[in-house]
């Protein structure tokens, strides 16, 4: 993916796809061009992306990595699994990303369980975030030590 702008696309496709390509899964950025039907196309994991979220609560910062499901992680051929821990500590300071975190560390021990055990990579990244999340100093009401501690042992 060269981030070359691609024309006759249809319109209105999402920020984010996922894509068969070459019996691989990936996953890939799309950027509307001015130009009718015409995205710039790139490798998503490697774009500087700011994703958003909204609840009933408010609009919140997240990861760009909070989107990928539990099949996701052992499917997508282009995730960068040390940057997913990168992507969330870069975010210590908004709102809510504990708790975004704690949901992706849950995420990643699934897809290892899944895997049948195959994917060490996949465990030491839960491992990491574990260890993280046990050693930093998050307020009892996002994510509470017992639940962190927990997931650490």
């Amino acid at each position: 993916m060269e981030n070359k702008p691609v024309s006759r696309l249809r319109e209105g496709l999402p920020f984010v796809v996922r894509v068969n390509y070459l019996k691989s899964k990936v996953v890939i950025g799309l950027k509307k061009e001015e130009a009718p039907n015409t995205y710039r196309i790139s490798d998503y994991f490697s774009d500087p992306i700011v994703l958003y979220y909204k609840d009933q609560c408010g609009t919140y910062r997240t990861s760009k990595y909070d989107f990928l499901e539990v099949d996701d992680l052992l499917e997508i051929c282009n995730i960068d699994y040390k940057d997913i821990l990168v992507s969330y500590k870069n975010l210590m300071n908004e709102e809510c990303i504990y708790e975004n975190a704690n949901n992706m560390l849950l995420k990643l021990l699934l897809a290892y369980d899944k895997s049948g055990d195959a994917r060490s990579d996949i465990l030491d990244i839960a491992y990491d975030f574990a260890a993280w999340l046990y050693s930093t100093d998050i307020d009892e009401n996002e994510l509470s030590y017992a639940i962190r501690m927990l997931n650490y042992m």
